[in-house]
């Protein structure tokens, strides 16, 4: 398309926009013009309707006043008719109720005195029923308590002489028992010396002195071919002899404290090794541990713990 063709239909579209603008000018102008006259139309009516409700408004007040005001005396002359009616009521009401109060609090008072009355003589004579009762139990008491008393006097006298005849004979037990162990120690003692006294004298090749203090044998030549083999020393724990110094009595709380150092638990000749002490002892001590929860036996391993 040339130039000249698009100029003309640039002139034309901006003619047919004037065109369109004027119309619209033109109908805009017509509708507010339109608009103008409708609302001062509306306004004139609303002014004529606003005057014709405060007219009927301020008659229709005028005649609510005189109606309140005629309903309000109404009910003030009915108010006041019934309260008066009430008034009279409650007065009757009240001295009725004051007569009926009056003789139900004497009905009470008669009542609650011949009540206070049963109830006081039935306190003295339970009060007299239970001091008799409390008497008599005190009377049994007492003379069950004295018999109780004699008897267990008795028995305590009966177990004190038992006990003590039976610590008495656990005492000479024990002092048989310490008396045989010490023979028995020192019997072991002499072994043992005599013992020692035979390896000594298998290591030199010389003959043992005897117990009975014989004169020793005369020394044989040793064979040549097999030469004497010397037995080894038995590893044995040597018995305190009747020589050696008796060792101190250990405490009960040193013995516990040796054995909650082993928890694993001690054997009866484990603790004689250690305090040095004889077993009958030291089973006695133990038996005051036993007894004060301190300490406890596994009867089938013969080890004690402490508890």
């Amino acid at each position: 398309m040339d130039p000249m063709s698009r100029a003309a239909d640039m002139s034309r579209l901006t003619a047919e926009l004037a065109r369109s603008a004027r119309e619209c000018r033109s109908f805009v102008e017509a509708s507010r013009n339109e608009t103008q006259q409708a609302v001062r139309t509306m306004t004139n009516q609303r002014h004529a309707m606003a005057n014709d409700q405060r007219r009927t408004l301020q008659q229709g007040h005028a005649q609510l006043a005189g109606d309140t005001a005629g309903f309000l005396r109404q009910t003030n002359k009915t108010r006041r008719a019934t309260a008066n009616a009430q008034l009279h009521d409650l007065h009757q009401g009240h001295a009725q109720l004051a007569a009926d109060t009056a003789g139900f609090l004497r009905q009470t008072n008669k009542t609650r005195r011949a009540a206070a009355n049963a109830q006081l003589h039935d306190l003295h004579q339970g009060h007299a029923q239970l001091a008799a009762d409390t008497a008599g139990f005190l009377h049994q008491t007492a003379t069950a308590r004295r018999d109780m008393a004699h008897t267990q006097r008795s028995s305590l006298r009966q177990g004190h002489a038992q006990l003590t005849v039976d610590t008495a004979r656990l005492i000479q037990g024990f002092s048989a028992d310490l008396g045989l162990l010490q023979a028995d120690s020192a019997r072991a003692g002499r072994t043992w010396r005599n013992f020692a006294a035979v390896m000594r004298a298998m290591r030199s090749h010389q003959p043992a002195p005897s117990a009975r203090g014989r004169a020793p044998a005369p020394r044989t030549a040793p064979v040549a071919a097999h030469p004497a083999v010397v037995a080894p020393e038995p590893a044995l724990t040597p018995v305190a002899s009747e020589a050696a110094p008796a060792a101190s009595l250990p405490r009960d709380e040193e013995v516990f404290a040796y054995l909650a150092n082993h928890p694993d638990g001690l054997r009866l000749i484990e603790m004689e090794e250690h305090f040095r002490t004889p077993r009958i002892r030291l089973a006695v001590i133990l038996n005051r541990l036993i007894d004060a929860n301190k300490a406890r036996r596994d009867g089938e391993r013969r080890i004690y713990f402490a508890s």
